[in-house]
C-alpha cells in the first residue's frame, strides 16, 4: 500500500463535528427549550442570534489564530471552551432574569466553537491533494492548459 500524500476528507468531519454539536445545539435544541420554558420567541430568536453572529466576527480572530499559538493548540483550546460553556448551559437556570448572562454564555460558546473551524480549515488547505486544487481551479495550471478553459473563466487562486 502506497503513502498517503492527503488527508481524506472523512478525517474532516471528526474535526469539525464539535462545532456542528455546539452551534446545533444553540440555533435548534435552545430555542426550543427557552420557548418551552416561556421565553417569548422574540426573546429566544435574539439568544440565538448573539450566539450566531460570533460567525460574522471569524475574521477578526482568524489573523489572532494563525499569528499566536498552534493551530493543535487553538483547537483544544476551542473545544475545551466550546465543552465548559455547553456544560455551563446545561446548568445554568433558564429563566428571564438571568437573560444576559445566559446571552454571554451563548456568545462565549460560539466564539469557541469558531476557534474549532479556523484551525481545521487551515489544516484542510496544507493538506489536499494537488490533484484535487488542480481539478477545482485553484493551483497554477501549465501555459497550455489555461488555452482549454472554457470561456470567462479563469482559475481561482488562493
Amino acid at each position: 500500500m502506497g503513502k498517503r500524500e492527503s488527508t481524506h476528507p472523512f478525517v474532516f468531519f471528526f474535526l469539525v463535528l464539535p462545532y456542528g454539536i455546539s452551534s446545533g445545539f444553540v440555533s435548534i435544541t435552545l430555542p426550543f427549550v427557552l420557548t418551552r420554558l416561556g421565553f417569548s420567541v422574540a426573546l429566544a430568536a435574539s439568544i440565538v442570534a448573539i450566539g450566531v453572529s460570533a460567525n460574522l466576527w471569524r475574521f477578526l480572530w482568524g489573523p489572532v489564530a494563525d499569528l499566536t499559538l498552534t493551530a493543535r493548540r487553538w483547537y483544544l483550546l476551542g473545544l475545551g471552551t466550546s465543552a465548559a460553556t455547553l456544560l455551563l448551559l446545561a446548568f445554568l437556570p433558564l429563566n428571564q432574569n438571568a437573560f444576559a448572562i445566559l446571552m454571554a454564555v451563548v456568545f462565549v460558546s460560539q466564539v469557541a466553537a469558531t476557534l474549532i473551524v479556523l484551525p481545521v480549515g487551515g489544516l484542510m488547505a496544507h493538506t489536499v491533494a494537488a490533484i484535487v486544487l488542480l481539478a477545482i481551479g485553484a493551483a497554477p495550471l501549465p501555459q497550455n492548459t489555461r488555452r482549454s478553459l472554457p470561456s470567462g473563466t479563469s482559475p481561482l487562486y488562493i
